[in-house]
């Protein structure tokens, strides 16, 4: 495990060429601005609504994208998680540096959330991106549409550890799916370490980022505690 509170921009500016066998990962990136807006009792976070943005670092893909291009091994995939307002601008950047897309994915997340004006959102995309050759995916048996319920951590004073946590076991299936055990795996926007753990549970090697400290901590917390748990089932 190489675990980094650092901007993943500038850490990947240091990573040498192919050095890594898969990306997984869900990037910050803007949402739909909406006014104050109150559905059936439930009250939307207003000041994220006006700006359309949820965390203080929201990078571009056009920053990042072509790096993940030049690291990544051939014949090797990345997971990139995406909204629908988003869709079109990064499929510009896919073709623009080169992947093929190859599959888009959909979150089942089963949990409804309630939207400003349009229907209630119970998924989310991810974009399979392939650099160079064809590659046959682990588990052919597998849908495109994968079903995990939304659960995420909570802190012990109430409130998500992180707002757009996903699920370890959704993680997994990514991580299985794309490589074998001992393969590098990376996860330049960690969050608080989901990808990190899905590669302790399965034996691949783990480098992550994460530019925020309270989030870098506890995905240290996190990963720490997955690893005893192995070294204890031993």
């Amino acid at each position: 495990m190489k675990l980094l509170n650092v901007d993943c921009i500038e850490y990947m500016k240091t990573m040498p060429d192919e050095c890594v066998d898969l990306i997984v990962t869900d990037p910050p990136y803007e949402i739909q601005k909406y006014g104050k807006c109150i559905h059936g009792g439930f009250i939307r976070n207003e000041e994220i609504g006006q700006l359309g943005i949820v965390f203080n670092h929201n990078p571009d893909i056009s920053l990042w994208l072509g790096e993940f291009y030049r690291i990544l091994k051939n014949k090797t995939y990345a997971y990139v998680m995406v909204n629908v307002y988003n869709l079109h601008h990064f499929l510009d950047e896919i073709d623009r540096v080169g992947f093929k897309l190859v599959a888009l994915l959909i979150w089942d997340k089963v949990q409804k959330i309630i939207t400003p004006y349009a229907y209630m959102k119970q998924y989310e995309l991810i974009l399979m991106l392939r650099k160079g050759g064809a590659k046959q995916v682990n588990d052919i048996s597998i849908s495109d549409i994968i079903t995990v319920p939304l659960k995420k951590q909570k802190k012990p004073a109430g409130g998500n550890y992180h707002n757009t946590e996903k699920p370890v076991k959704l993680m997994e299936i990514l991580v299985k799916q794309s490589s074998q055990e001992g393969e590098v795996v990376f996860d330049p926007f960690m969050g608080i370490g989901t990808t990190g753990v899905a590669c302790v549970k399965h034996n691949r090697d783990f480098i992550g980022c994460e530019i925020e400290k309270e989030y870098f901590d506890f995905a240290c917390e996190r990963i720490e505690a997955e690893q005893n748990k192995l070294l204890l089932d031993l």
